[in-house]
Parts: C-alpha cells; structure tokens; sequence
C-alpha cells in the first residue's frame, strides 16, 4: 500500500504539453512554487512515471527540501533513479473493490504489465450506502475516469483522492434520492413515466 504524502507539495501534470509532470509545493501563504519538471512525452512512459513517483509519496517532503536548499544535483540523481527501467511497465488496467474484511471500505489499485500490481489507497466511507454508491459510481462511468482517479492519488496523495472518492459517494447517493423523489412523485400524480435530467448523475 503506498504511504501518504509529506511536505505539503504535490505533482501536477499537462497531457497537452506532451505529458509534462510538475513537482509543486505549497506555501503557507497559499502561494505555489515549482521545483521540477519530467517530459514524459508517450502516454505509457507518463503513467508509468506517474506510479512510481506516487510509490515515494512518503520521500516527497525530503524532495521538497532538497529544492528548496538549492541541492537540484541531488534531486535530479534521485529522479533519474527511479527511471528508465521502471518506465518499461505499461498500466494495464485500474480496479476497486470492496475490502475483503473491512466493514465500507474499498481499495483500488493499478495493474501493470505484465503481472505488478500497486495498491493505491485502502478508504473506508462513513456507510455502506456511501461505499455502495461509490462503486456503483465506479461501475457506470467510463474507464478513463477510473484512470483519473487514479492519477490523482499517485501525483496529488491519497488525502486528495480520500476527499475525491467521498465527493463521488456522497454525489451518488445525493443523486439517488433525488432520482426516487421525482419516481415517487410521478406515481402520485398518476404518471406513466419520470423525466430525469441526465445532468444529475455525478461525474
């Protein structure tokens, strides 16, 4: 399971400037510093690149000061570590499913050619309606989001993606009930049928 970020500092990425990822810290004041920059330039060499700096989550604080100390030489010895060998893995797939023990919690994880796979975030929700709509979320929508979730916690930490995950739950469930208001309201006033806007369905 990775462990969590330190150092208040994140990676950002550009898919248009040809896969471009930024190591960002922020500061007290709100502000952002960029300290370095990989051009990934292939889709498979980015995520690739993106797993294996979200594995050294819990090294990002010690990255952060060694930028901002000036020691840019060592940065780059230890980026350059963890590449090339590792960018020969391609992600192959992204899956969550419920913990196999743990009461609400779901885990997702990443899967790479040709047998690794990377744990990414162990979250266990506030209720079982809350995991459920998760991973009904999870089921409905295209993969691509699945990735993106995925691309969060590597590059951004796993308390962004808690917070993301629940957002998704909670926009699940809110959506259900108001899917059953509008049903429950059709068949009152004698209905046959029940307008749903496709808008309310969470992202």
């Amino acid at each position: 399971m990775i462990k969590q970020a330190t150092g208040n500092c994140f990676w950002r990425y550009d898919e248009a400037d040809e896969y471009r990822i930024y190591f960002v810290g922020r500061c007290d004041d709100g502000s952002e510093e960029l300290f370095y920059t990989i051009r990934t330039f292939e889709l498979e060499k980015f995520l690739s690149a993106a797993v294996v700096i979200g594995e050294q989550q819990h090294l990002w604080g010690d990255w952060r000061a060694l930028a901002e100390q000036g020691e840019h030489e060592a940065l780059d010895r230890i980026i350059a570590s963890l590449g090339p060998a590792a960018y020969l893995e391609s992600v192959v797939d992204v899956a969550a499913v419920k913990h196999p023990s743990q009461k609400n919690a779901v885990i997702l994880s990443v899967h790479l050619a040709p047998t690794r796979r990377v744990r990414l975030i162990k979250h266990t929700f506030g209720s079982a309606q809350l995991q459920t709509g998760f991973l009904q979320w999870w089921d409905r929508v295209d993969p691509g989001k699945h990735l993106g979730l995925c691309l969060i916690g590597l590059l951004e930490g796993k308390n962004v993606m808690a917070e993301k995950m629940n957002a998704i739950a909670d926009a699940q469930l809110a959506f259900g009930r108001k899917l059953m208001e509008v049903v429950i309201e059709a068949i009152e006033e004698g209905r046959d049928e029940a307008f749903i806007p496709a808008q309310w369905g969470p992202d």
